[in-house]
């Protein structure tokens, strides 16, 4: 029969949130988008900054910052116009993505949580000594360390997908107001 009831494993969760971590990095990005985007509109930024795109490779590095990912690997797999902006604007990340974290609690909350979700897995499947011995474990560590305090929750796989669906549907609406040209 049916087994609907039955207790998901944890590698039965990891594979959901393979997909799921697939999702909220897309989603982290376009918040990030977003707000960089009308930040770099007002006069003052246009003013330093002209009409670049610039805001664009800001918010993939303050989600690459977050995320653990070194950013000096990062800028070996992009082309030349993308690496100068990183370098460009490499020592401001960490700033952006404090702003990001502390202007808005729901998104703070997401992210540390789809980090948390994230670093549970590794050490599962990687084993504990994940987060002190591996480069990536050790950026998660401190970003934990510096914006985990913020959300006391802890993480739990039926909790996460609600959250994750609760942005998804954020995630929709800014595509219409985008469309619509709100």
């Amino acid at each position: 029969m049916f087994n609907f009831f039955k207790k998901k494993t944890i590698v039965d969760n990891a594979k959901d949130f393979e997909s799921q971590y697939k999702a909220a990095k897309i989603i982290i990005f376009k918040y990030l988008e977003i707000w960089f985007k009308q930040i770099f509109e007002t006069p003052e930024y246009k003013a330093t900054f002209g009409d670049d795109d610039l805001y664009v490779t800001l918010a993939a590095q303050v989600e690459n910052y977050l995320f653990g990912e070194d950013l000096d690997e990062v800028i070996k797999k992009v082309d030349n116009k993308v690496k100068d902006q990183i370098i460009q604007i490499k020592n401001h990340v960490p700033k952006w993505a404090d702003d990001s974290m502390n202007r808005d609690k729901d998104f703070s909350e997401f992210v540390i949580q789809t980090i948390r979700m994230d670093m549970i897995f590794h050490q599962y499947f990687d084993g504990e000594k994940w987060l002190s011995e591996n480069p990536r474990g050790k950026r998660i560590s401190k970003i934990l360390m510096k914006y985990g305090g913020n959300v006391k929750e802890a993480p739990d796989p039926k909790k996460y997908d609600k959250l994750l669906r609760k942005w998804i549907m954020w995630s929709d609406i800014s595509d219409k107001k985008l469309k619509e040209g709100k």
